[in-house]
């Protein structure tokens, strides 16, 4: 699809912002965000992907999700919560503390969208099952972001 389609359809969707999965040598390799101010505008962050495990590559049991809050694993590691505060905005979802969505049992929020760094150092954004914490899936593994997207 050319960012002109993909700018009609979002405006049929009566949409404002879109999001743009590049596939690299068969999979999911980039995402991209744009919103839709007098056409596409790339927003930051841009995100490389190293590797995926899908959703269905997990032996958790899902159930349809109604509704996500974003958390960073660590408030002291500036990138994970800078990574975070950019997607809470682009999706305007709400931001919450790890330790308050793990330790509420009514939660409001269903799932969470974990944002952690791997065993191997690297950003990983994966999908969390709240109050249980267990992961659900999609897990994405970072290659590395771009914040300077008018240079990118």
């Amino acid at each position: 699809m050319s960012f002109e389609s993909l700018a009609e359809k979002a405006l049929e969707l009566d949409a404002d912002r879109a999001i743009l999965v590049d596939r690299w040598k068969g999979g999911p390799g980039k995402i991209e965000f744009f919103r839709l101010k007098e056409g596409l505008k790339l927003v930051p962050p841009l995100i490389y992907l190293k590797g995926v495990k899908l959703r269905r590559e997990f032996e958790t049991e899902i159930r349809r999700v109604q509704a996500v809050a974003i958390a960073a694993s660590s408030d002291k590691d500036i990138e994970l919560q800078k990574l975070a505060d950019a997607l809470s905005d682009f999706l305007q979802l709400p931001k919450k503390d790890v330790q308050t969505l793990k330790q509420t049992q009514k939660a409001k929020r269903k799932t969470a969208l974990y944002v952690s760094r791997g065993k191997d150092g690297q950003i990983q954004l994966t999908f969390m099952l709240v109050p249980a914490w267990v992961e659900a899936g999609p897990r994405m593994r970072l290659s590395h972001l771009i914040w300077d997207v008018e240079k990118a």
